[in-house]
């Protein structure tokens, strides 16, 4: 199963939605804002990529941190911090069985597709 996560009124979320529908794939999507979003997929992506794949530098919340809060974030994620203010992850997030992408690049997409 392929999982997209992200945030409705995100542009690069609508974009990855709307080419994974208009090709068929079948995928669940979950909204980090709607409820079935948990601190487990947080702790699970963690565990399988590096803290560096998964920060949204750019994002408002990012800036917010102060310097030290950044640092710490990046020697020693904090999942809580992470769930708790989802924007500072990259959107979408896209999970496979075999891959956890974050942020829109349109290559992963059209190798998905094209299965």
């Amino acid at each position: 199963m392929i999982y997209l996560f992200g945030i409705s009124n995100c542009d690069r979320v609508v974009k990855a939605r709307k080419i994974l529908e208009q090709s068929g794939v079948e995928f669940e999507y979950i909204d980090f804002r709607k409820g079935n979003f948990s601190i487990n997929h947080v702790k699970e992506w963690l565990e399988r990529v590096s803290i560096d794949d998964m920060i949204s530098k750019r994002s408002k919340a990012w800036g917010k941190l102060t310097e030290q809060q950044q640092k710490s974030l990046l020697s020693d994620p904090d999942p809580q911090l992470l769930f708790e203010n989802e924007t500072l992850v990259k959107r979408p997030v896209l999970v496979t069985k075999n891959i956890i992408h974050f942020g829109f690049k349109q290559s992963i997409y059209d190798e998905i597709t094209q299965k």
